[in-house]
């Protein structure tokens, strides 16, 4: 398999106690500068954990994976080159694949961003296209219908008033539109260095989603009961890039203004649960990725392209989804059996497995 490294971005979210949400627009309470716990993984995790080798057949070859959504008891999983989405079901084995890249009726240039919803009681894939969020039947990949724009959008979710929540090209980068793609409400004046494109750029967060304006402390949290939007930070940390001191780094250094953050401290990247939120952070150069829930912290030094950086592609209500090579499993420290306690044997170039945590 073509393994590649990913790049570490991402949102915040919260959890309790030692990091507690507060009602100040603080979202992250006592959060403190992380240090090496040399956690086990389980410890950094859950003790409750599947490992799913996926399927290698000629119709299924993984490149690098750029997004895993669990939606039904199902992985669909999309790669760097946005020409299919893949799908397969909890033990691994491959269902189909959505190949529909082309520039005719019912197809599409590039798999932007992509999502799966049950609607009616069927299930759909929509893919963000350029000017257009494309609808596919889930099963059989058959194309049912479009929503076009007037603007680019890149980054989208559906919500469950059938309104959809975009990422765009427009003065204000982000939209709240209907069904048929009017304009409902707008948020976020353009700024570049705001604009940072994730696997998963609506992080949910009890009944908010949220989105981080770049690498910085702060995020517009839309709240889907009442379709507002409202600005917070991620932790009162002084230390993190403040969204003024992001855009005055951008101001200053131009383009080269993530490298010129490195050399300072700033949020990359946040995953929640139900159970615990994990942070990846960056304190001047150095990269830590932490679990912060009731019972208190717990951080270990990390890499780009490393177990760990997988953390972000995952998009799962109900779990936190990595994946890994055989060599990355070996070194986890996990019991490397499948669902049905049989031990995992892998090649050099199959496709990767799962490793879900609970």
């Amino acid at each position: 398999m073509n393994k590649k490294l990913l790049s570490i971005s991402g949102l915040l979210l919260l959890l309790f106690s030692a990091c507690n949400t507060v009602d100040t627009g603080v979202l992250l309470n006592h959060f403190q500068t992380p240090q090496e716990d040399h956690p086990a993984l389980t410890r950094l995790f859950s003790d409750q954990y599947a490992i799913i080798p996926l399927e290698t057949t000629d119709d299924c070859l993984l490149g690098a994976i750029t997004k895993i959504k669990k939606h039904k008891g199902h992985y669909y999983i999309s790669t760097t080159d946005g020409k299919s989405l893949y799908r397969f079901n909890e033990q691994g084995q491959f269902i189909n694949a959505l190949h529909k890249q082309g520039q005719g009726p019912g197809e599409y240039i590039r798999i932007e961003d992509f999502d799966v919803y049950e609607i009616d009681g069927k299930q759909e894939i929509w893919i963000s296209d350029n000017k257009n969020l494309k609808i596919y039947d889930a099963d059989n990949g058959s194309f049912k219908h479009q929503i076009s724009f007037p603007f680019f959008i890149y980054k989208f979710r559906r919500l469950e008033s059938s309104h959809i929540l975009l990422v765009t090209n427009k003065d204000k980068t982000l939209a709240l539109t209907d069904e048929q793609g009017n304009i409902l409400k707008e948020e976020l004046k353009k700024e570049i260095p705001y604009i940072m494109f994730r696997p998963v750029q609506f992080v949910r967060h009890n009944n908010q989603y949220l989105f981080q304006l770049g690498i910085s402390n702060s995020f517009i949290a839309f709240d889907r009961s009442d379709e507002t939007f409202k600005e917070g930070m991620y932790t009162n940390e002084a230390s993190f890039l403040s969204k003024e001191q992001l855009l005055e780094l951008f101001n200053t250094q131009g383009m080269e203004y993530i490298a010129a953050a490195y050399k300072q401290s700033f949020i990359d990247n946040v995953i929640t649960t139900g159970k615990a939120t994990w942070l990846i952070t960056n304190h001047k150069g150095a990269l830590f990725l932490t679990r912060c829930d009731k019972d208190g912290q717990v951080s270990t030094r990390m890499q780009y392209g490393s177990l760990f950086s997988t953390l972000i592609v995952g998009d799962s209500e109900e779990s936190i989804l990595l994946y890994a090579d055989f060599e990355q499993l070996e070194e986890s420290g996990l019991n490397l059996q499948d669902k049905n306690g049989k031990t995992i044997e892998r090649e050099i170039d199959d496709n990767p497995c799962l490793i879900e945590f609970f």
